[in-house]
């Protein structure tokens, strides 16, 4: 038997599968079909480079990271794409992908995402994939792009969250 269906999976290859990941992934806030965060999608602001240690938006991301990756990996996976802002649609009751709000240096960020993911969550959650969306070669602005896979060790516990609780919902308001 193959590997159960996803959606976050099927998102995360066809980013992982255009010509230009940059494009496509700078046009999701202008998209004619507008975006929004789901169970499996969630959308987050990028970071800026050397942050202070302990600084309001470094909690924030451990936060963030923290609970995505319990949410994630406890329900059916998800794709969680830093370096876009999403804001509340009152029309539709959603988040939705408004402007873009890139992660300074996507190498950077990815190695800090790694380091921290052996203590976000306990147990740590297996394979995830971070996929480096620079603007260019020279300009290492732009999105880093996470497939957090549902995982077969679940629960997992929100480490850095406010009493350590187990997650099943993705969409985090930060």
């Amino acid at each position: 038997m193959g590997p159960r269906p996803s959606l976050a999976s099927d998102f995360y290859s066809l980013i992982e599968n255009q010509d230009d990941r940059f494009g496509f992934l700078s046009n999701l806030p202008n998209s004619d079909i507008p975006v929004f965060e789901s169970d499996h999608l969630d959308l987050k602001v990028g970071s800026r480079i050397n942050i202070p240690r302990d600084s309001s938006l470094e909690k924030s991301q451990k936060l963030i990271w923290s609970k995505s990756l319990s949410a994630m990996a406890n329900s059916g996976g998800g794709v969680l794409i830093w370096g876009i802002e999403a804001k509340w649609d009152a029309n539709k009751k959603l988040d939705s992908a408004t402007s873009i709000a890139p992660v300074t240096d996507v190498d950077q960020f990815i190695s800090w995402l790694k380091g921290l993911s052996h203590n976000a969550t306990d147990p740590p959650v297996p394979g995830v994939q971070y996929l480096r969306v620079p603007k260019s070669q020279s300009n290492l602005s732009g999105f880093v792009v996470c497939l957090i896979p549902e995982s077969p060790y679940k629960p997992h516990r929100s480490e850095i969250a406010e009493n350590k609780p187990f997650l099943l919902e993705p969409v985090i308001k930060a």
